[in-house]
């Protein structure tokens, strides 16, 4: 309802208030079906079957926003970041965090680690949107108009090492008793896709486990030609900001409890 019913009323109240400019805030996702994703452009087309809800109603609303733009009306673009990250940040940071606490770091990796990932400073997005913004408000500019652009840090990354980046601010640096070789983590994939299928998993189990020993990693050359979009703020640099601020919003939310506190 969110995705596809509140962009359609968006996009329909900023026509009739003759809005002159419209970003859509899309996701990377809008062209993963669970298959690897290696280096990929936005000449990659929406796939048959997506891998999980969120990614098809994403790309459902992504579909409207673009064909809404007309060059004598509304001008539209849409903005794809992937695994957003950052102060603020609801999933990536404190998902990793709580794993810490739950000393998964030593317990178990799931794949080689040799699959490729991106992620992206929030910071970074939020100037791609500002450059889309100034351009796109620009008559003269209709190369950006009603198109799609991927946005990441440029840096893909292992994704077991990326998590590991963020334990390490917390003083986690063990290495996993276990690892799951690819080629046995795809059974298991399969088995939890099945499992899902019937009702006895969540739909997005299969989506998450998948991406930690899938590629999916993008190519931000369109962006940075078109949009002249360069990420700013590094790993190195985000990494200990993102994981400070989910400290502290934790504290600030339950001052007294131990719950979320990391080894």
């Amino acid at each position: 309802m969110v995705n596809i019913d509140g962009t359609k009323t968006l996009l329909e109240v900023c026509k009739e208030e003759k809005v002159k400019s419209f970003i859509y805030t899309s996701s990377a996702s809008v062209v993963y079906s669970g298959a690897p994703l290696v280096n990929v452009d936005e000449t990659i087309p929406y796939p048959q079957k997506f891998a999980d809800y969120y990614s098809e109603t994403k790309a459902i609303a992504e579909k409207m926003c673009l064909a809404a733009n007309s060059p004598s009306g509304m001008k539209t673009l849409a903005i794809r970041p992937s695994g957003i990250f950052g102060p603020g940040d609801a999933q990536t940071t404190p998902g990793a965090l709580i794993a810490q606490k739950k000393n998964f770091p030593v317990l178990l990796q799931v794949g080689n680690n040799t699959a490729l990932f991106d992620f992206t400073y929030v910071d970074n997005i939020v100037d791609a949107h500002i450059s889309a913004s100034d351009l796109l408000s620009s008559s003269h500019n209709t190369q950006i108009q009603g198109q799609a652009f991927f946005i990441t840090n440029g840096q893909p990354i292992g994704m077991w090492s990326f998590l590991r980046l963020i334990w390490a601010q917390v003083g986690d640096t063990r290495k996993p008793l276990i690892i799951i070789p690819n080629i046995i983590a795809t059974f298991i994939l399969y088995f939890l896709k099945l499992l899902a299928c019937i009702g006895v998993v969540k739909h997005e189990v299969p989506f998450v486990f998948g991406m930690t020993f899938t590629s999916r990693y993008f190519n931000i050359t369109k962006a940075k030609t078109l949009l002249n979009y360069s990420p700013r703020i590094s790993y190195a640099q985000g990494v200990p900001i993102a994981v400070k601020s989910c400290l502290e919003r934790w504290k600030s939310q339950d001052p007294g409890s131990s719950d979320k506190k990391t080894n």
